[in-house]
């Protein structure tokens, strides 16, 4: 019903679809309560912390509301009390966020604007912005989304947000980076990387204005009376200007503002600025500063431990890590500020993989290795009691024995032997630095049979050598044999059938090449290698052999794989000879059965597949909210799958940092376990409402009213749903008595499947092909008789054109010609509207315009010339009245101006000049 609802909504306005979606779903939430009352709740796992949050923000005073981007995910916070309440999905990279008044919430990300209702979180609207080459700006009057502007490489589109209605499309300029309205809605100004600002003409989309900021453009704003525009970047020297404010009607520089700043705006008397520490100035427009000496320009770089962002509204929110706060300030001297409770709000839930299963299933190993700025939590989990056993810090490698007495636990550089029954630690193993293997690090770890040994790979994986394989005892503690130790490194190592043969994963070598490009199969009692299988240049990634010892699953990246972006290619290898048992499919992350009959994989974005090992017959296709970039693993003798709920990083229906286990016959996500920052820290939620943790994990669970913003932190509710046996019962679920997983597949009926994204093959790739074009742009100067030097990149550096003819298409060439220092046109007959082009080079130092029948109007174009020193306009029709537009150029050293200009009308250009040498002629 609500689906219909919503197709109903499309044709209203969106704040009458918020109120017609709400009547709907209390209606609803109306008949669930009578039909199963007290029913209406929902375990909500306060599981993102502020100091993950990055721009874009957003904060509604009135209802202390902020909305927050935590990586690919939008999170609605109670600020007063520090709670989240609710998380809006995304297509991709959010990069536009607002409250949409009261009751709606609207989310620029990857190709759509999406509009929320705020309170039940369903979708109202969506509008689908084009294709992923495009970059989408929502702009906005009186704080109410107006227009979408979606900006290609080759043209721009405009269109109203409400109806849709397509306003204008015009040639796009370069890559655009900012776009902004006016205030009366007739122009729209674009900033592009290189500078270039453009303000078009909505109406007929014709360019209105041009001009060249010092800096590349990353915000555009407009004077609330739309008569200036003020443009912000960061430069390339830490002295280049960062704000310029512009007079519209000219393009003319009124104010370079010499200082670095996050965010910027027009304010009564002058502009407001924020710099990168959260610190405000106001900037007078009369006020006038000489840009710093390089040495001396102020630097920022913001500390992780203490960052600062900004709403749209001049809010700003203070994220200290080293005290844990969380301050929201209003800008101003009478601003408020606002304390956000951190006790469940600060950190995100850590981010764990699933790393092995015991052989009945019972335990758990999950972790993950980072380099960050804090380690990434491990735990072993005891799944029949539902609960965390122990926990870890750093750990990526790991093994159970098949008796179930011993888990081997490894960070890069130490494993460790645990006893299951005590979680004492039993034994240790460190690389030691005068090994042959000194530079590699554990990489893979597997038991013997009888729990006595343990087989031990070592590599660096990044740099591809410090290779080892080892036998390692677990009693003594010693290394009982060393299988290889080589310039290659050993990515995984594992025994086959019968403990025979030992397959192992090397590196291309010692060369600094990363990744597997070999598989060999070695002699257990000889040490011997017996085969090798070499691979081709794109690269393999290696899986877990089965449990049986007899198939390894090697996976390769093809053009396919690469620029397509699908699944790569699988094939599974025979251990005893190295030889494939059928045709290659597409596939990652494959995890076995206990059997080594069945095999899972993720066979697209979103798409779990089950297969039979020795046939390939597919078994079932179905939805899958695993991560396809984290390991998965099949339970044995279960009937769930473990997998990472889809990094949050990524778009998914489920997004989390937990580990979660689905049943495998119909994903549905029947338990999540996260790890957060701290000791003892732990919780596991169940589908079935059901939870165990720490106290402090348990401290995290609130609830929530199903399709309401109203979250409680109710300790007594929680208490009654704590129950580590049903726990324990969720996590166990055994395969039906005398059945097999391949029959279970089998007989589950098939799934509805989303269709697969894949990069068209005709879709321009990520980069341009600059060089080329500067290489091109050489030739038609030289075709139209310049002269042309260029630098070793081919950037054109020196252009002599004088008394040549040029053309406007040739001069706007000349954009993309490089960092052109030197520019020659006297006597081409260039004319004013040409000199358009000609402003936009703010490398140029030294130009002549002699003999040319250009004007003041002319002279206009070139206020933005932000490296020019030397300017030749003898011989034209430039009056001293025109000349004045160039106060603002900061390096401007000499002048050879017209001979009948009276130098003394030339006195406020002197004044801001005092040096500049002027030499009628």
């Amino acid at each position: 019903m609500l689906a219909d609802c919503s197709k109903c909504c499309d044709g209203l306005s969106v704040r009458a679809a918020v109120l017609l979606g709400t009547f709907f779903l209390l209606f609803l939430e109306g008949t669930f309560k009578d039909l199963y009352a007290g029913e209406n709740h929902e375990v909500w796992v306060q599981q993102w912390g502020l100091s993950s949050a990055t721009q874009p923000i957003d904060y509604d005073a009135g209802h202390r509301h902020l909305l927050a981007r935590h990586h690919r995910v939008v999170v609605l916070w109670d600020a007063k009390r520090g709670l989240a309440l609710r998380r809006f999905p995304s297509s991709g990279a959010v990069k536009t966020l607002r409250f949409y008044g009261d009751d709606a919430v609207l989310i620029e990300a990857g190709k759509a604007v999406s509009i929320f209702d705020k309170q039940s979180g369903k979708l109202l609207r969506e509008i689908q912005l084009g294709d992923s080459g495009s970059i989408h700006f929502l702009m906005f009057r009186d704080d109410e989304p107006v227009l979408v502007a979606s900006c290609g490489r080759e043209e721009i589109h405009v269109w109203d947000l409400e109806s849709g209605e397509t306003l204008q499309t015009f040639p796009a300029e370069g890559r655009v980076s900012a776009a902004t309205v006016t205030p009366d809605q007739q122009y729209l100004l674009t900033g592009s990387e290189d500078g270039v600002g453009i303000l078009w003409n909505l109406e007929d989309g014709t360019v209105h204005q041009r001009f060249r900021s010092p800096v590349g453009i990353s915000k555009v704003v407009f004077s609330p009376d739309g008569r200036k525009c003020l443009t912000i970047g960061s430069g390339e020297f830490w002295y280049t200007p960062r704000v310029v404010v512009w007079d519209v009607a000219t393009a003319v520089p009124l104010l370079a503002i010499p200082r670095t700043v996050r965010d910027a705006d027009f304010t009564e008397g002058g502009i407001r600025l924020i710099d990168p520490d959260g610190v405000e100035e106001l900037w007078a427009f009369d006020r006038h500063e000489q840009a710093p000496a390089k040495e001396e320009w102020e630097t920022f770089q913001q500390s992780p431990d203490d960052r600062v962002l900004f709403t749209p509204d001049q809010w700003l929110l203070r994220i200290n890590e080293e005290a844990r706060t969380v301050s929201l300030i209003e800008s101003g001297s009478t601003g408020q500020t606002l304390e956000v409770p951190t006790e469940t709000a600060f950190f995100d839930a850590d981010h764990h993989s699933p790393i092995a299963f015991s052989r009945t299933g019972r335990w758990l190993l999950s972790g993950g290795s980072t380099w960050g700025r804090r380690g990434n939590l491990g735990a072993l989990w005891d799944l029949e009691k539902g609960e965390m056993k122990l926990g870890f810090e750093n750990i990526f490698v790991g093994a159970f024995d098949l008796n179930e007495k011993q888990v081997a636990v490894s960070t890069r550089r130490e494993l460790k032997l645990f006893s299951l029954d005590t979680g004492d630690v039993l034994q240790t193993f460190r690389v030691q630095p005068d090994q042959p293997y000194s530079n590699g690090e554990i990489t893979s770890a597997q038991f013997t049979h009888d729990g006595k040994r343990l087989l031990i790979s070592l590599g660096d994986w990044y740099d591809g050598d410090g290779g080892g394989i080892l036998l390692w005892d677990c009693e003594s503690g010693e290394v009982i044999r060393n299988y290889s130790s080589s310039s290659k490194a050993v990515i995984s190592a594992g025994f086959g059938v019968d403990e025979k043969q030992i397959i192992a994963a090397l590196s291309p070598g010692n060369d600094g090449s990363a990744g597997v490009n070999e598989v060999s199969l070695i002699d257990v009692e000889s040490g011997e290698t017996l085969k090798s299988k070499t691979f081709a240049d794109w690269g393999i990634g290696v899986g877990q052999i089965d449990p049986t010892g007899r198939l390894i699953p090697v996976i390769s990246y093809d053009s396919e794989s690469i620029y397509r972006h699908r699944s790569p290619l699988a094939s599974l290898l025979q251990t005893g000879d190295l030889e494939p048992v059928h045709e290659d499919f597409r596939g990652q992350q494959i995890s076995w059965d206990f059997t080594g009959e069945t095999l899972a994989s993720h066979v697209q974005k979103g798409v779990l597949e089950f297969r039979a090992a020795s046939s390939g017959k597919t078994l079932l296709k179905r939805p899958t909210s695993l991560s396809a970039y984290n390991s998965t693993l099949l339970q044995p003798a279960g009937m769930l799958i473990a997998g990472s709920l889809r990094d949050p990083r990524r778009p998914g229906k489920v997004s989390s940092y937990a580990v979660g286990v689905e049943d495998i016959l119909t994903g549905e996500v029947q338990g999540e376990f996260y790890l957060f920052p701290g000791e003892d820290d732990w919780l596991i939620k169940t589908e079935s409402g059901v939870v165990n943790g720490s106290k402090a994990g348990l401290g995290r669970v609130t609830q929530r009213t199903i399709g309401t913003l109203q979250v409680e932190p109710d300790r007594k509710w929680t208490g009654e749903i704590v129950d580590a046996t049903a726990v324990g019962k969720v996590l166990t679920k055994p395969l039906p008595k005398g059945a097999t997983l391949s029959e279970e597949l089998q007989k589950t009926p098939k799934f509805e499947l989303p269709s697969e994204e894949l990069r068209r093959n005709d879709q321009e790739p990520w980069y341009d092909h600059s060089m080329q074009r500067r290489i091109e742009i050489a030739k038609k100067l030289e075709a139209a008789g310049a002269e042309v030097k260029v630098d070793i990149h081919k950037a054109i550096q020196y252009v002599h054109l004088e008394k040549k003819s040029v053309t406007s298409e040739l001069l706007n060439e000349l954009r993309w010609a490089g960092r052109i220092d030197r520019l020659y046109l006297a006597k081409t007959g260039i004319t004013d509207r040409q000199l358009d082009f000609v402003g936009l080079q703010i490398h140029v130092k030294r130009l002549s315009l002699w003999g040319n029948p250009i004007t003041d109007k002319g002279i206009v174009e070139l206020t933005s010339m932000w490296s020019l020193e030397v300017l030749d306009i003898h011989d034209t029709k430039v009056t001293a009245n025109g000349l004045k537009a160039l106060s603002e150029l900061p390096n401007l050293k000499m002048l050879i101006i017209p001979k009948q200009v009276n130098l003394d009308d030339l006195s406020p250009l002197r004044a801001k000049h005092p040096a500049l040498e002027i030499v009628p002629r």
